[in-house]
């Protein structure tokens, strides 16, 4: 989950560096918000998949944890970036954006409640996990017109 999280992060926010010049401090806010997110997805994935990767000997964090324990840790992520979205509003990065930047954080706080109380249908994590993506790009480019 972490190498996952680590290479998405690094790919959104240090991709964008390589054709127009990006100041650190925004590549690392974006790192931190693409590696956050990314993480809590790759985690619900690993709770969906709990029972087969136990029978696997596959270690993942909500075996390790627990369901309980791995809900507390993924809303303590959520939680941390409220900091983050502050950070964003009073230094005017990514104003354009703070909007779809905390839906993103909302949006993935109500995700981590419902794929992680019961047992979930793997398309319900497709369409709202996988799909966070589609729905904050939809929103970024509603905002905009």
């Amino acid at each position: 989950s972490l190498m996952v999280a680590f290479s998405w992060g690094i790919t959104g926010a240090f991709l964008p560096a390589t054709m127009y010049p990006v100041p650190l401090y925004k590549e690392v806010l974006v790192f931190l918000y693409v590696f956050a997110q990314i993480l809590v997805n790759t985690i619900i994935f690993d709770t969906l998949d709990i029972k087969g990767d136990h029978a696997s000997g596959i270690k993942t964090i909500p075996l390790a944890l627990g369901i309980k324990k791995t809900r507390i840790l993924l809303l303590s992520i959520n939680v941390s970036f409220i900091g983050w979205l502050l950070i964003c509003f009073f230094s005017g990065v990514f104003s354009d954006h703070l909007f779809t930047l905390a839906f993103g954080v909302v949006y993935e706080t109500l995700i981590v409640f419902y794929f992680l109380k019961t047992s979930r249908p793997r398309l319900h994590a497709e369409l709202f996990v996988d799909g966070e993506w589609l729905y904050l790009v939809l929103l970024m480019r509603a905002l905009r017109m």
